[in-house]
């Protein structure tokens, strides 16, 4: 944690003890799961948005774009039409399709553009990075899955 700038020993206590009661709370929260009635999303259905693409998104072309020039304002206004969807999902991300980035991070953003729902998947775990890379694992594991059922079945479904 950040030490506060104010030199005032009440407030840094008063800080610390918050951030404290913040950090138990997100752990019990985490230990409990959701609420109970709470609505939750079956593993099919996060399957299911885990594999959902973008049409509009060409991977190879995005890639190419966001290391040379960044994307076009009408394709970050989460107000247009044809705006990326992961822009209209997350508006906050259309900073990051801006301007000019390093190929390892315009490959990671082509990703979340081509597949806009996985950022949102993925939020619940955004303070806990090992829990995050763990659930992106299974999810792209059982699409694996699919995908090797799907080709040895002779492609019935669409995965």
């Amino acid at each position: 944690m950040a030490r506060p700038s104010t030199s005032n020993p009440a407030q840094i206590a008063s800080d610390e003890i918050n951030a404290e009661i913040e950090r138990a709370v997100a752990s019990l929260a985490a230990e409990l799961g959701p609420a109970p009635g709470a609505a939750t999303v079956s593993d099919a259905k996060r399957l299911q948005l885990w594999t959902q693409q973008d049409p509009t998104v060409d991977y190879d072309s995005l890639v190419q774009q966001l290391q040379t020039q960044g994307l076009p304002p009408e394709l970050l206004d989460p107000e247009s039409e044809q705006a990326l969807a992961i822009v209209k999902a997350h508006p906050e991300m259309a900073q990051l399709y801006q301007a000019p980035v390093a190929p390892d991070v315009a490959a990671t953003l082509a990703v979340l553009a081509e597949y806009p729902f996985r950022l949102s998947l993925l939020q619940p775990y955004e303070d806990d990075p090992a829990q995050l890379v763990k659930e992106a694992n299974r999810l792209d594991a059982a699409w694996q899955r699919q995908q090797a059922r799907s080709a040895q079945t002779g492609g019935a479904r669409d995965g």
